[in-house]
């Protein structure tokens, strides 16, 4: 395997990984609540939203979480808006 062909495969992996939401997946990144790097865990766009709209009715609460299973299925989300994880310590959702 040529330099030129494992750069593609990484930046192959990358986009797909980026693109597709698959939840579960943990990474290191900064969180403002807890004010230093924890691990985070990705999660659903649909799952994020009910975090967020906990507290509306729940006829909101249901359209939303029809919003955020649609946009678990569409890629164009998660490379333009980023991909949702939530601190393993706090449980604050931030996007990457």
């Amino acid at each position: 395997m040529s330099f030129w062909d494992s750069v593609t495969r990484l930046i192959e992996k990358q986009l797909v990984d980026r693109a597709l939401n698959l939840s579960g997946q943990r990474k290191d990144l900064y969180c403002e609540r807890c004010q230093s790097i924890t691990n985070h865990v990705s999660i659903s766009h649909a799952a994020s939203v009910a975090r967020t709209n906990r507290h509306d009715t729940v006829g909101f609460r249901m359209l939303s979480h029809i919003v955020g299973k649609l946009s678990d299925l569409n890629p164009a989300e998660n490379m333009l808006m980023g991909r949702p994880y939530r601190c393993g310590k706090c449980g604050k959702v931030v996007t990457d």
